[in-house]
C-alpha cells in the first residue's frame, strides 16, 4: 500500500475483517515520489511512533486516509485500469451518499472534484488513491458512506 501520503500528521483509518487481527507495519522511505515506478522509493532504517484505537462503528472496506485537508481512499487491484474504476466507482458513492445526491449528479460532482492518484506501480497489486477535498466531505461522512456496518 506504498503511498507517500503516509507521514507525521496523516490519520489512516484500516478495516479488520478478523477479531483479534494483528498490525504490521513496513519499511521507511526517504523519498518516495508518485507511482514508485522501479524497483523501490528511499528506504531507509528508522523509528517511528504511531497511536493505535480501535474506531466502533464504522468499518470502511479500504484503507482511508486523512490529511488537513482531504480524504483519501485508497484501492489496490493486479490491474491498474481497475483499481482506477474501483476507486473512482468509491468516490462517486461517497458524494451520492454523504451529500444525498442522485447517482448522475454524484458523478458530475466528482468530475469537477475528486482526483485520481497513483501510489504505487512497482508491485503486483498496483494502489491509487482518490482524493476527496474536506472542503467537500468530512473524515467521518466519507467513513460512514464506507461502512459496512
Amino acid at each position: 500500500m506504498d503511498t507517500k501520503l503516509i507521514r507525521k500528521g496523516t490519520t489512516l483509518y484500516l478495516p479488520v475483517f478478523v477479531e483479534g487481527g494483528l498490525l504490521a507495519l513496513g519499511d521507511l522511505h526517504a523519498v518516495m515520489g508518485d507511482g514508485e515506478i522501479c524497483v523501490s522509493a528511499c528506504e531507509v532504517p528508522g523509528k517511528v511512533t504511531v497511536r493505535v484505537s480501535i474506531v466502533k462503528g464504522m468499518a470502511p472496506p479500504y484503507p482511508v486516509l486523512e490529511t488537513e485537508d482531504s480524504v483519501y481512499i485508497i484501492v489496490s487491484h493486479g490491474d491498474l485500469w481497475d483499481a482506477i474504476k474501483q476507486a473512482t466507482e468509491l468516490g462517486v458513492e461517497v458524494l451520492q451518499k454523504a451529500l444525498g445526491l442522485s447517482w448522475e449528479e454524484a458523478y458530475m460532482l466528482g468530475s469537477l472534484i475528486l482526483d485520481v492518484e497513483i501510489s504505487q506501480l512497482v508491485d503486483p497489486k498496483k494502489t491509487v488513491r482518490i482524493r476527496i477535498p474536506k472542503e467537500y466531505v468530512s473524515a467521518k461522512e466519507v467513513l460512514n458512506a464506507l461502512s459496512l456496518e
